[in-house]
């Protein structure tokens, strides 16, 4: 997992408007978004994930039966946003963190890719 672990091993974003996470630090309510809504069992949220990443251009890097982190690299400047996610099957919740690894301001970037990761999720758009 990305250093500086705290909730599920995501570690709070920073004060830059470059990052959501699916929980609420405090003070920083403003980087927090809902968690997904699972609507399967684990083994099938996470084939769907990595389906979805894959499909939207991320390298998954790191993978375990409650975890996934990939990468995505912008098509322009080739910057890269770390993706996390924690599949809390006992909540039916999949928690994030999207954020970018360099500069100040994304653009909503990372608010967007986990927007349409969560529409693609519960359209069953992986394959």
């Amino acid at each position: 997992m990305i250093e500086g672990k705290e909730f599920l091993g995501f570690k709070p974003c920073p004060d830059k408007k470059n990052c959501v996470i699916s929980h609420k630090y405090p003070g920083t309510e403003k980087f927090y978004e809902e968690p997904i809504k699972m609507i399967e069992d684990k083994e099938m949220a996470q084939a769907k994930l990595l389906g979805i990443i894959t499909k939207t251009g991320g390298t998954v890097v790191e993978k375990s039966p409650n975890y996934i982190r990939a990468e995505f690299k912008s098509s322009v400047f080739k910057f890269v946003d770390d993706v996390e996610f924690f599949i809390a099957d006992k909540e039916n919740l999949i928690h994030f963190r999207s954020a970018s690894r360099s500069g100040y301001y994304d653009f909503g970037v990372n608010k967007k890719r986990i927007g349409d990761i969560t529409f693609k999720y519960h359209q069953n758009d992986y394959k």
